[in-house]
């Protein structure tokens, strides 16, 4: 993707996040959930992983005292604890310690919530196999992969299966 389609967006929402107050009410803490999604999404893509890891963990505090706020998780909630496991590995902390619980965390989340399907468990599946592969441990790995890949399969069958799915090497 390039970033330079939305260097313009990027730049209003930058602006945008720097004059509101991150306590001020709910929707300028989304304002800043979706700041910190754009330069998370942006230092993944430049390879800039510690950079990630700061705005993948300030999205994660937004989305909990999000959370604490309205007594609701979301699938936001789910998928940033999710970015932060990946951002970790991305810097190179391979800890099962700190990666699984929220990688446990999230896949928590998601299972409450409504409408609830295995395929949407495909990314804490894969940066579980990833870490797993990271760690030398091929066959957990393996298992990782091969569960979300199987589960995508059975939800959406072979014909349907998605052809981009990717596995961080």
């Amino acid at each position: 993707m390039d970033r330079l389609r939305f260097a313009k967006a990027d730049a209003m929402l930058n602006l945008i996040s720097n004059y509101v107050q991150v306590s001020s009410s709910l929707y300028f803490k989304n304002v800043h959930v979706a700041y910190c999604t754009s330069m998370l999404r942006m230092y993944n893509l430049q390879g800039e992983y510690t950079k990630a890891l700061k705005y993948a963990s300030k999205k994660l505090d937004l989305l909990e005292t999000i959370r604490e706020d309205t007594g609701q998780a979301s699938q936001k909630l789910c998928s940033a604890y999710t970015e932060k496991a990946m951002a970790l590995i991305g810097t190179g902390h391979f800890s099962e310690e700190e990666i699984l619980p929220m990688l446990q965390t999230s896949t928590k989340i998601r299972i409450a919530l409504p409408g609830y399907q295995r395929t949407q468990l495909f990314n804490a599946l894969r940066c579980e196999g990833t870490l797993y592969k990271k760690m030398g441990r091929l066959k957990e790995a393996e298992a990782c992969y091969l569960k979300a890949y199987e589960d995508r399969v059975a939800e959406l069958g072979d014909e349907k299966l998605h052809t981009n799915i990717r596995f961080v090497s």
